[in-house]
This record gives structure tokens, C-alpha cells and sequence, in this order.
């Protein structure tokens, strides 16, 4: 399942990027992050009204702790989005989705470092083909 998941969020992003650079190049990223965000939250709200899947009452009970994650997630989050926007306005799209998906090399090494999550010479040659790749995109 989670493959499958996988790919529909893949493509979406794929989808994303287009309509992005397509529609909204010449809109200021930070607000373009603004206004997507605030789309999300009321579609995120409208999901827990009609299913009540995400239980939007449970943020009431979290401790300090997970709030300050939260908090640090969100910050991360808004940053990023708002460099990738700003990077696809003015720059190539393929190239700018090139270098943005090299996020997955540093989320490779972090997991290795943080998680303990287990690398092998196949990761490490998976890696190296996705930076010859990424510069090949992107020159």
C-alpha cells in the first residue's frame, strides 16, 4: 500500500510543479505558500467535519513537546516550500525539481545517522546515479 501511496504523492508533486510554474509566475512565492497553506488547512478541516479521520480535537491534548515539533516542522516546512517556489518562478522547471529531489540523498544519510535505519551498496549507487542525473537535468 504504502508504494502505492508513494506514487500517487509522486505524481502529484510532478502535477504540482507545472500547474505552479504554469499559473502562478507572477505571484510572490511568499504568498502563493501563504494562500496554499490556508487551502490545505480548510481542506485538512472539511475532511474531520464529513469523516472525522483526522480528529482535529486531539491537538488539545498534546504535550508541550510534540507542539514544539509541531512548531519546528511547520517553520521547516514553510521555508522549504517557499525556496521551491521561489526557485521554480524563476528557474527551470525540470532542473528545479532535479535539485529539489536530491532531498532524498540527505533524507538517506540522515535516516542512517538519526533513525538507524539500515544502508546498503545499492543505496549508495542509487545515490550517486541520482546526482549524475540531477546535474545532467540540470545543465
Amino acid at each position: 500500500m504504502w508504494f502505492l501511496l508513494a506514487l500517487i504523492s509522486g505524481s502529484c508533486t510532478a502535477v504540482l510543479a507545472i500547474l505552479l510554474k504554469a499559473y502562478l509566475k507572477h505571484i510572490n512565492p511568499l504568498l502563493v505558500t501563504l494562500l496554499f497553506s490556508a487551502v490545505t488547512t480548510i481542506i485538512l478541516l472539511l475532511t474531520d467535519l464529513f469523516t472525522r479521520q483526522v480528529q482535529c480535537k486531539l491537538a488539545f491534548t498534546l504535550d508541550a513537546s510534540a507542539w514544539w515539533a509541531i512548531i519546528i516542522i511547520g517553520c521547516v516546512n514553510a521555508i522549504g516550500y517557499s525556496c521551491y517556489l521561489a526557485a521554480l518562478k524563476c528557474g527551470n522547471t525540470a532542473g528545479v525539481v532535479a535539485l529539489d529531489r536530491l532531498s532524498i540523498l540527505l533524507v538517506v544519510l540522515l535516516s542512517v545517522l538519526f533513525l538507524h535505519e539500515p544502508w546498503s551498496l545499492k543505496t549508495l549507487i542509487g545515490a550517486v546515479v541520482m546526482i549524475v542525473g540531477a546535474v545532467l537535468i540540470t545543465l
